[in-house]
């Protein structure tokens, strides 16, 4: 089985809420895994939006996750399909820490902008 975990941010000099939201999935077996992603990638919905789901939703200035990975042994996560050690890591909002430009015609309406 497996836990889907996301987090994501809507900060931009545009939203006023500056947070974090982290979002997990009950347990999902293989199966349960791949069907989840074949219908988020064909209706080009997050897994976390997908009708009938279960996810646990919270919004945070910052998290930090504590992986406990038995004596000896290595684990991987998987971000973006590239293999990174499990270990502890913290992560924090920094608002408007990066500058992003680009022309009028690919801008997002402040509505529009992702989670």
């Amino acid at each position: 089985s497996a836990v889907e975990f996301t987090a994501s941010t809507r900060n931009t000099t545009l939203s006023k809420e500056k947070s974090i939201a982290v979002s997990t999935s009950p347990k999902l077996s293989r199966e349960d895994f791949v069907s989840l992603g074949d219908f988020s990638a064909s209706t080009k919905t997050p897994p976390q939006d997908v009708p009938g789901q279960d996810w646990s939703k919270v919004q945070v200035d910052s998290f930090q996750l504590e992986p406990q990975i038995p004596e000896g042994k290595e684990s991987w996560f998987s971000i973006d399909n590239e293999p990174y050690e499990v270990m502890p890591i913290k992560v924090k909002l920094l608002p408007n820490k990066l500058s992003f430009f680009c022309n009028k015609e690919e801008r997002l309406p402040s509505s529009a902008q992702p989670l």
